[in-house]
């Protein structure tokens, strides 16, 4: 029986290496790559820019396509929220500020890791 758990082992520590090799290599969407992170088997992309920036000109019209951008993103921090207004202290809402600019227009995603090495459409 010993021997049965140490092969069990040994086979989850292979597989869990496997995934995070996976974690932190890029994917490519519109504006360019980005990398993330790993949490549960799950691969992160955080902040990852949905449209052009919406200041200047572009403030009050539509959604513009998103600005390349060269080089590898991190994806690893959430991208800036929309500037509001702190929930007054002792609100059950109340939370630390966050970083906040009008430059909001951003995504979080996630994929399953094994479905990465399944190679599932």
């Amino acid at each position: 029986m010993p021997r049965v758990r140490a092969g069990i082992l040994v086979i989850v520590a292979a597989v869990a290496a496997s995934f995070s090799l996976s974690a932190t290599e890029g994917v490519d969407v519109d504006g360019g790559s980005v990398t993330g992170t790993a949490v549960g088997g799950v691969r992160i992309f955080k902040g990852v820019p949905d449209a052009a920036p919406p200041v200047g000109a572009r403030r009050w019209t539509p959604p513009q396509a998103v600005v390349p951008w060269s080089g590898v993103r991190d994806g690893s921090s959430f991208g800036a929220e929309y500037p509001q207004t702190p929930y007054p202290t002792g609100s059950i809402y109340g939370r630390s500020i966050q970083k906040q600019s009008e430059n909001c227009l951003f995504l979080r995603q996630g994929r399953h890791l094994f479905r990465d090495r399944l190679d599932f459409q």
